[in-house]
């Protein structure tokens, strides 16, 4: 953290002594903060145009290897910007999207749930139910974790936010890869990660027509 703030505040430095020295004059914090955000958004979606000319460079067998895959780095720089989080149920069929998303990937669908319950005891990065049997559910390492309103409806996610099984300590507690916001009583679920099904990404006008046939409309299958 500290290394962070001193990294900010040299740039802030940067910045004045470039204004000062052009007679820009002074720039307030808010207006550092609002030019410093609006750069940060520019650099960020260059990446996505340099990895397209990187892509028709790769495909023209014009791109290098090693330290000279210019590729594999820009991949690298925007997966430390990409996270995975669980939709929120906002109604039938309806989900609300992430607060703090720029790109969706992909959506992936859960077909296979395994088992829910309540939490009678907050721990950070635990999953404590008195009254689960996680062993008898077959609850493993590496399954999802979610939060839910209701533990009898696990289809109704409160945060969006997810974790994954770390290992399973007793038969009422796990650990998890993260906190995921769950307080005392409130539901979770937990989700198996195999047979995980990528949802078809369609049009919004082929969706009326989608619909309109048994053949054709969404299914826990075919989603």
């Amino acid at each position: 953290m500290k290394r962070l703030i001193g990294m900010i505040n040299t740039v802030r430095a940067t910045v004045l002594s470039i204004a000062n020295k052009n007679n820009y004059g002074y720039i307030t914090p808010n207006d550092f903060n609002l030019y410093a955000k609006q750069a940060q958004l520019d650099i960020f979606e260059d990446y996505f145009y340099q990895y397209n000319s990187q892509i028709v460079k790769q495909n023209a067998r014009v791109s290098g290897s090693g330290y000279a895959d210019i590729l594999k780095g820009i991949e690298e720089v925007v997966d430390s910007f990409s996270s995975t989080k669980s939709l929120v149920t906002s109604g039938l069929n309806t989900y609300e999207m992430p607060e703090d998303y720029y790109l969706m990937n992909k959506i992936n669908y859960y077909p296979l749930f395994i088992t829910q319950g309540a939490v009678t005891v907050v721990s950070l990065n635990r999953i404590v139910d008195q009254n689960a049997d996680f062993i008898a559910d077959g609850v493993q390492p590496g399954m999802l974790v979610v939060s839910v309103t209701n533990p009898l409806d696990p289809s109704v996610i409160v945060t969006g936010d997810s974790a994954f099984v770390v290992s399973v300590d007793s038969i009422n507690q796990l650990t998890i890869s993260s906190n995921i916001g769950i307080v005392q009583d409130q539901g979770y679920a937990i989700l198996s990660t195999s047979k995980i099904t990528e949802v078809e990404r369609v049009s919004q006008n082929k969706i009326f027509y989608l619909n309109s046939s048994p053949l054709t409309q969404p299914n826990s299958t075919f989603p």
